[in-house]
């Protein structure tokens, strides 16, 4: 399976932030102790207010909100049973036009991840890369569905 993600940073951050109040939910402990027993929550310093300041400001570089965007995804995917190798944050821009390779069991999903800003759009190159890295990967991994 080969799959393109595309989403623009703001969709990113929403549907980020979306997933962590699901995800919080879905963390409850069935049974959560009375408060009084319950330690304080540790307020965050200076230093940590600061950062979390300029990260929701966007002053990231474009290589990095790509990075971020490529652990999301690829978490989603961890956290669906797959093992994911994040080809395109350790190779950088000789991945190959792969980001992802995400496999379970007999399935392999090779991942090219694009955050884009709210005009861009996805090249042609990008989806021809894609279809070629499929060719690549079915003979390479004979036994996978890819």
């Amino acid at each position: 399976e080969v799959v393109i993600i595309s989403s623009t940073y703001k969709e990113f951050q929403e549907q980020k932030k979306k997933y962590e109040e699901v995800s919080k939910t879905m963390q409850q402990p069935k049974y959560t102790p009375p408060q009084s027993h319950e330690p304080p929550q540790p307020q965050l310093s200076r230093n940590e207010k600061l950062l979390k300041e300029y990260e929701e400001k966007q002053y990231l570089k474009a290589e990095e909100i790509g990075r971020r965007y490529e652990r999301y995804i690829g978490y989603l995917y961890e956290i669906d049973g797959y093992k994911v190798d994040y080809n395109g944050i350790k190779k950088g821009v000789k991945d190959g036009g792969v980001d992802l390779i995400c496999s379970k069991r007999k399935e392999l999903i090779i991942i090219q991840c694009k955050c884009r800003d709210e005009q861009g759009q996805i090249h042609e190159n990008t989806i021809l890369q894609l279809i070629a890295n499929l060719s690549k990967y079915k003979r390479k991994y004979p036994n996978k569905n890819v």
